[in-house]
């Protein structure tokens, strides 16, 4: 039966992995707190759903819906253990609830990797387009493939925001508990 902790600390749970886990590269998880302090406290309530792994050499923190869309580095990278390597890896969904007196504090859900993987699968999404707004601020386009439009930084400023429009919307907050508290991954 996978593991379910409530309203725990955060850092200090996944710390404990991590000291058990992993040999070497201890360091990523210094990079895993910071996303957690900005996630927690981010008004998106997307940003406040993580996918953490942690492996002998290392760990691993994304946003959960960048590891549904195919093509990014979460996704990429999510799915990479379980492909790539026999690395034995403890994985962990996690929903934050916010900062209470200096500690991050939500819910940890242990993930049956291999079958999470599976999911993410069967699931992910391709990136439908991306709106890149450039410094001149008059000017907000919408393109297919924004990586090859680049070179336009030189005819109207340096891009000031590109976001990726993706069709992963439908898994809200409430089917994300639904589908964890299933225990099934």
């Amino acid at each position: 039966m996978k593991k379910k902790l409530c309203d725990c600390d955060i850092v200090a749970a996944l710390q404990e992995v991590v000291n058990r886990h992993v040999r070497a590269y201890q360091s990523d998880f210094d990079v895993d707190k910071s996303i957690f302090s900005e996630s927690a406290v981010s008004e998106n309530p997307h940003e406040k759903v993580l996918l953490w792994l942690a492996r002998p050499h290392g760990t691993h923190c994304f946003p959960e819906s960048d590891v549904f869309i195919e093509g990014t580095h979460a996704n990429h990278a999510w799915l990479f253990y379980n492909e790539e390597t026999k690395d034995p890896i403890v994985a962990y969904a996690i929903e934050l609830k916010g900062i209470d007196d200096g500690i991050v504090k939500g819910t940890l859900y242990e993930l049956d990797y291999a079958k999470h993987c599976d999911f993410v699968r069967r699931n992910s999404f391709q990136k439908e387009m991306a709106a890149i707004e450039w410094q001149d601020g008059k000017r907000s386009e919408k393109f297919a493939f924004p990586h090859a439009l680049i070179r336009l930084d030189a005819l109207l400023g340096e891009v000031t925001e590109h976001r990726h429009k993706e069709r992963y919307k439908a898994m809200t907050i409430s089917a994300f508990r639904k589908q964890y508290n299933q225990a099934e991954m």
